[in-house]
């Protein structure tokens, strides 16, 4: 319930200036990687405030302003590639820089866990899990490097191959925060991140690291982010 004095001193403000505090809240929230499922309640939240505060006949153009404001940033910020790299480009430049500089992981990614019930047991395993091209697992019961299609423990892989497994989890875990499915290093230096890849396919949308930013990149689709990364299309 909000106390009759409180709306009272509300009504006699410029109800314009009401609306600039939620919409500074609201710029910041995705930039403290908030979904956009919260971002949106907190919109909601904030117009019924905003509806309760403000009297009748001055809260229409501010209410208009409100949500309109709302709807763009929410949408630029949530439901774009230009958004998501706004918001990322700190932390996606800090990865890109602890790859390039560590350089003995080439390329990496995520895979997904399972598990099926045999007999008495639970058995786990990875899916699409890969490290420097190789087919890697975190279940030391399925360590299997001379199978015809070989798969490695990866600690085990780690220890003979001389990469710091500390490192390889701290990847996985920014790839994750990232929302990145995995990570390729090219040769010159270039890297590929993948953000979206559709199962069965190979069709995916990659954000695009160009270490000189000097030269032109393949792709179906290309969009300049800034003079170092792109997002790109390939099928």
């Amino acid at each position: 319930m909000v106390p009759p004095s409180f709306l009272s001193r509300m009504n006699q403000l410029n109800p314009l200036l009401v609306i600039v505090p939620p919409l500074f809240l609201l710029f910041l929230l995705p930039f403290l990687h908030v979904s956009a499922l919260v971002t949106i309640l907190v919109a909601i939240g904030f117009l019924i405030l905003i509806l309760a505060v403000l009297h009748k006949k001055k809260r229409n153009v501010a209410v208009l302003i409100f949500v309109s404001l709302s709807i763009i940033w929410i949408w630029q910020a949530h439901f774009t590639w230009q958004g998501y790299f706004w918001i990322n480009a700190r932390e996606l430049g800090s990865l890109a820089h602890k790859i390039s500089s560590y350089g003995k992981i080439r390329s990496l990614g995520l895979g997904n866990d399972g598990s099926y019930q045999d007999g008495d047991r639970i058995v786990h395993y990875d899916s699409y899990r890969f490290l420097n091209d190789v087919r890697v697992t975190h279940y030391p019961d399925a360590h299997n490097p001379t199978a015809s299609q070989p798969e490695w423990f990866i600690d085990a892989y780690c220890q003979q191959h001389e990469i710091s497994l500390k490192l390889y989890y701290e990847l996985r875990g920014e790839l994750q925060n990232l929302r990145i499915s995995g990570f390729s290093l090219m040769d010159n230096g270039d890297i590929s991140f993948i953000l979206w890849q559709k199962g069965g396919v190979p069709w995916t949308i990659n954000l695009v690291y160009i270490k000189d930013g000097t030269h032109p990149l393949d792709g179906d689709t290309l969009e300049k982010l800034n003079a170092h990364w792109y997002i790109a299309t390939y099928s």
